[in-house]
């Protein structure tokens, strides 16, 4: 029973995401983005992130500098948040987008929002493991979205659904790579695999990627009118704390009202996939 159930698990997974690849990628091909390169690309962002700690570990750091939720000190949080903005700015000059101005805006967002978030723990009695994981969330986004604006600002294809649609595609092949590295630690630590967990990972997880930095660019795209820094600290503000809700909602176990927020996501994503298609068209 429980090995029909994983298959029809992966069934559903594999036909959500593969109506998801027909609506999305069929335009990102005219741009000349792959599925590989978006792939490649995220899953440079994910190793990144999955090496960080054991790569401190390496170099003998002392455990004050690692960013782990076992304990989260401010030096640690300064170095992690310098090793993200690097990579951040690595990502602007890998682009060839240095002197952009809208790129350095959103940066500066960022770091005036991940920056707020750790000074705030004191002030707003948030716990160690609550502002690792509202920190990993709020860096996972950045980094998508950084990735995805780089890529609208440099297609070849220029549209008004440019920034929407990589935001769209760097979430997806971003939940992908992070779900199989997520998977894989569970199978080499002997953990059993199960329908919850596919589920939970192959479509709530993912979806909530998506609708995260969906969001980032929806809101961009439409507040063309706010004041240019204040309109990328209130969209990555969102993005973040979409992201950062669900991860909260994990770890406090409340499983039934993560699958109600899943399922907002699901409709909330509908809706991108929507307004992508009014904005193209």
């Amino acid at each position: 029973m429980q090995i029909i159930s994983l298959i029809l698990s992966i069934g559903i997974i594999i036909w959500f995401w593969s109506w998801f690849l027909n609506q999305v990628f069929s335009r990102a091909s005219k741009s000349g983005y792959t599925l590989r390169k978006s792939l490649l690309q995220c899953g440079i962002l994910v190793f990144l992130l999955f090496i960080y700690e054991k790569a401190l570990t390496l170099l003998g750091f002392n455990a004050s500098f690692i960013f782990s939720h076992e304990s989260l000190t401010l030096p640690s949080i300064l170095l992690f948040l310098i090793y993200s903005f690097l990579i951040v700015i690595g990502i602007a000059l890998l682009f060839g987008q240095s002197k952009n101005k809208k790129i350095w805006l959103q940066i500066i967002s960022a770091i005036l929002l991940l920056w707020g978030f750790s000074l705030s723990r004191d002030r707003l009695h948030i716990t160690n493991i609550a502002l690792y994981y509202i920190l990993a969330a709020a860096t996972e986004e950045n980094f998508k979205f950084t990735l995805s604006h780089n890529q609208s600002e440099t297609s070849l294809l220029q549209s008004p659904s440019n920034l929407l649609l990589f935001s769209l595609l760097a979430s997806f092949s971003f939940s992908v790579i992070e779900n199989l590295f997520a998977l894989g630690t569970l199978i080499t630590q002997g953990e059993h695999i199960t329908t919850g967990i596919l589920l939970g990972r192959g479509l709530i997880t993912a979806i909530i990627h998506l609708v995260a930095t969906g969001s980032i660019a929806l809101i961009i795209m439409k507040s063309r009118k706010i004041w240019s820094l204040a309109k990328y600290l209130l969209a990555l503000t969102v993005g973040f704390v979409i992201h950062a809700t669900y991860n909260l909602l994990l770890i406090s176990k409340m499983q039934s009202i993560s699958i109600m927020l899943g399922i907002g996501a699901g409709i909330a994503l509908s809706y991108l996939i929507f307004h992508l298609d009014e904005i193209y068209e």
